[in-house]
């Protein structure tokens, strides 16, 4: 019943995805900078469904009336038959889902054919603002630089490994992210301590990746990096998002201080096949 539509049709079928993350979700995907797949089913009489699969932050968006049986039936077939075992394979077994439509039929833990947490979500953006004003790291010695092909290809610097990680795992590959992306880090002697990557790339707007080591977090280093990055996006014409979990307060006092301001709430449920 689901066929599967090519990604290159996907701006096609992005009706049934609104609000201003799947837009940019779906951008990203539209323009090759974010890996997915899409799956439609139109039964006879009834409103068309689909799954979306973001692969960048492995999400499933559930979309359409799934209130027939012959739907939740062919949807539980497409992810217990095909989806699951290329998840777990692909190392993409922990998941979130995000139900864009209510449904009278099968709950989502029967659907994924497993036990689901809720996961409510803040979705921000940053306007068009003058240079922020942010102060500097409490840690001395801090110096930030892009990434990109150069910093990308050196092999002397700790933990560069998890930011070529992230990256890969955002991007369809890292030839793609130094071709599209753009990204800030802060180094401490020859480690870098923090990061924030562009993701969801797309004309007009992109999302923030932003990672710090536990040692050096509540220095205003992770701050500072994204701070940085946030001003790139300006000068590029670019408004940058943040989200986040609604329970991470660390997380949104550092947007807050930027800048940035909540623009969608949405409630996503975290499992693994």
């Amino acid at each position: 019943m689901f066929a599967e539509i090519p990604v290159a049709e996907i701006r096609g079928y992005a009706t049934p995805y609104p609000g201003p993350q799947l837009e940019m979700v779906i951008a990203s995907i539209a323009e090759g900078n974010t890996r997915a797949q899409l799956w439609m089913a139109a039964p006879p009489g009834g409103a068309a469904s689909a799954l979306l699969w973001d692969q960048g932050n492995n999400v499933f968006y559930l979309s359409g009336d799934l209130g027939a049986q012959e739907v939740t039936n062919g949807l539980a077939l497409l992810i217990r038959e095909e989806i699951a075992g290329r998840a777990r394979a692909g190392g993409l077994a922990h998941f979130k889902v995000h139900a864009l439509s209510p449904s009278s039929g099968r709950p989502l833990h029967a659907l994924f054919g497993c036990v689901l947490r809720k996961v409510p979500k803040l979705f921000f953006a940053l306007g068009e603002h003058e240079a922020l004003s942010v102060p500097p790291p409490t840690l001395k010695d801090v110096r930030f630089l892009a990434i990109d092909a150069d910093l990308l290809q050196r092999e002397n610097l700790e933990n560069l490994e998890r930011v070529r990680a992230e990256v890969e795992w955002m991007w369809p590959s890292l030839e793609r992210y130094v071709e599209r992306g753009f990204g800030c880090a802060a180094l401490c002697g020859e480690a870098v301590v923090s990061w924030c990557t562009a993701e969801y790339v797309s004309v007009g707007r992109c999302g923030m990746g932003i990672e710090t080591v536990p040692v050096f977090r509540n220095k205003g280093v992770g701050t500072g990096a994204a701070a940085r990055f946030a001003e790139t996006c300006l000068d590029r014409g670019i408004i940058p998002h943040w989200e986040c979990d609604r329970g991470n307060v660390a997380s949104i006092r550092v947007a807050e201080k930027l800048g940035f301001a909540v623009v969608s709430e949405s409630v996503f449920w975290s499992g693994a096949f």
